[in-house]
């Protein structure tokens, strides 16, 4: 993300658009979802631009749902995310809803660009995280919680 989506990088522009651990990032989500990023204003704008992300590829891909129509307004589960990619890397984080169960979550992977399965092993890995949150929120026992 460092300065991939800015046309000009002025000096008294941050050094890069965005930094933060997949805690910081869970804490954001879990934030919007309580409406206390802000206000709860900015707290809903944010929200309905989330669920409007299209990409279930990483922890979103378990959850079985329609790329297009996910979010809080429907029945059932509910998803808002975020994801991002590089060289080696890879980071989903969002909120997972479903009958008034939420939980933020974010998970990020990298490795050396030349491993050769190292794509595909932290995509299994993301998926089993989507699989332990889908079972949180629906009350799965079989999640560990």
């Amino acid at each position: 993300l460092h300065d991939y989506v800015r046309d000009v990088r002025r000096p008294t522009d941050p050094p890069r658009l965005s930094c933060g651990s997949a805690q910081e990032l869970a804490a954001i989500f879990g934030r919007i979802a309580t409406r206390d990023l802000v206000s709860p204003a900015v707290s809903r704008m944010l929200r309905h631009w989330l669920e409007l992300s299209t990409d279930l590829s990483m922890v979103a891909s378990s959850l079985d749902l329609d790329p297009l129509a996910h979010s809080a307004d429907g029945p059932g589960l509910a998803l808002m995310n975020k994801t991002g990619t590089d060289t080696g890397v890879r980071a989903d984080c969002g909120l997972v809803s479903c009958g008034g169960v939420q939980v933020a979550y974010a998970a990020i992977a990298n490795w050396e660009a030349a491993s050769e399965s190292a794509l595909g092993d932290a995509m299994a890995d993301m998926r089993v995280i989507g699989g332990f949150v889908r079972g949180l929120v629906e009350g799965d026992d079989r999640s560990g919680a």
